[in-house]
Formats: C-alpha cells, sequence, structure tokens
C-alpha cells in the first residue's frame, strides 16, 4: 500500500536507481532492486531516480511488461522524473543470486511516496540524506558506503 510523503527525514540512507526501475518501485511494482554486491544495512530507504536516462534503459520502457506496468499507471519513457527522491521503503534484507549479483528486498507494505518527488543530486551508491559529517560525505560517495551503519 502506498502513503504519500511531504519530505526526506535527515539521515534517511538513499540508493539511486536508473529509471525505469526507480518509478516501478516507487510504484510498487518492482519489490526486488539488483545489485552487484551486498549490504548488511536493513532499515528506511529512500529510493531516488539518477539524472541519467541511458538509451538502453530508454529501451527497457519498450519491454513488453515494463511497457504494460507503465500504462496501467498512465506513463511512458518521457514521464519518468530524473535527479529526484520519488519514495521511502524498507531494506528487509538481501538475497545472493545465482547468478553471483544480489537482491534487496523492499517492503511494499511500508512504501511512502513523495509527490511531487524532491529535488536531489544523486550519487551512485547508498549514502546518508543532510549528514554533517565530512568523513561521512565523503566515503558515502564510494563504493564501500554499503558499509554505513
Amino acid at each position: 500500500m502506498q502513503h504519500s510523503a511531504t519530505k526526506l527525514a535527515k539521515g534517511t540512507r538513499v540508493i539511486t536507481v536508473q529509471q525505469p526501475w526507480a518509478t516501478l518501485i516507487a510504484l510498487g511494482e518492482k519489490p526486488i532492486e539488483n545489485r552487484s554486491w551486498h549490504t548488511s544495512y536493513t532499515g528506511t530507504l529512500a529510493i531516488a531516480s539518477s539524472k541519467a536516462f541511458p538509451k538502453h534503459r530508454r529501451e527497457d520502457c519498450e519491454n513488453p511488461g515494463v511497457k504494460k506496468m507503465l500504462r496501467k499507471h498512465g506513463l511512458s519513457a518521457d514521464d519518468l522524473p530524473l535527479g529526484k527522491v520519488l519514495c521511502v521503503t524498507v531494506l528487509l534484507k538481501y538475497r545472493q543470486k545465482s547468478d553471483g549479483g544480489y537482491g534487496f528486498v523492499l517492503d511494499r507494505k511500508r512504501l511512502k511516496v513523495f509527490k511531487p518527488p524532491i529535488s536531489y543530486r544523486p550519487e551512485v551508491c547508498i549514502l546518508v540524506y543532510g549528514s554533517g559529517s565530512h568523513r561521512e560525505a565523503y566515503w558515502s560517495r564510494l563504493p564501500q558506503a554499503v558499509r554505513l551503519r
């Protein structure tokens, strides 16, 4: 069930996801986010869309399954927001996949969608929003950021 949210709490961990996957998470259509790395972190996690929308991701919007899910909500590739925090959910756990990657299991029941999405400067990692610590901000931009506690 989706609830509306209006602001991002200080200290919230944020993960950047390319479109159309970020929007599909916010719509409750994609309960697992696939990554090549894992994290021990579980808890509140904001989903931000990346600023980039590469050609191959735009083409993903034409995949029949993806296109059907987007259309169900009245959306197309041209409607997807870039560089915005779309929602907050809960990262329940990760599962190792047979291909060696990891699936981050997200809680659709505790999904809170930002309407409108919040402007944000995305990073390619999990980081802590509103952190006052220079060290924490530095580490948030590195792959090791997945180990933030």
